[in-house]
């Protein structure tokens, strides 16, 4: 990772003694000096009183662990876009065939065009009952809902 895109953070496990969990707060970076220790110090009072309501500054604070965590920054991510098409999802489509639905309550053989999802662009219209294939799953969209494939190739389904 560039030098740029790094960063370290570092924090410390904390209790009281004689507690049986830790708080974890941050530590500054640089040099451990005493004004470190003090910073854990106030940052751990802080941290307990803020979690439970109290802290107990008279008490003894006992360092169960310091930790150095490495972080990469990565860019932002750019979600890739699919082809611009028109409504028209001919593109895409397979056969058609009988598929059962619940119409007004009963259940009833509506003719159904299939379309695989792959092929197709972005602002295609889907009018149920349609079906929508893929590798790892089938959509379905039922009589009277429309859907539309939006610029991430999201089906979008409107009820």
């Amino acid at each position: 990772v560039p030098d740029d895109r790094r960063m370290i953070q570092r924090v410390a496990d904390c209790r009281y003694k004689g507690q049986g969990y830790e708080l974890r707060v941050s530590v500054p970076g640089g040099k451990v000096t005493d004004e470190t220790i003090s910073t854990i110090i106030s940052n751990f009072h802080e941290a307990h009183e803020k979690e439970f309501g109290k802290a107990f500054i008279e008490n003894d604070i006992e360092i169960v662990n310091i930790r150095a965590i490495g972080i990469g920054k990565i860019p932002d991510l750019k979600w890739p876009k699919i082809e611009k098409g028109g409504e028209d999802p001919s593109c895409a489509y397979k056969y058609e065939k009988d598929v059962i639905f619940e119409v007004d309550g009963q259940p009833k053989a509506l003719r159904t065009k299939v379309y695989e999802h792959s092929p197709l662009k972005s602002g295609n219209v889907l009018v149920g009952p349609t079906i929508v294939e893929q590798m790892d799953s089938t959509l379905v969209i039922n009589p009277g809902h429309e859907a539309t494939v939006d610029d991430f190739d999201n089906i979008m389904i409107r009820l």
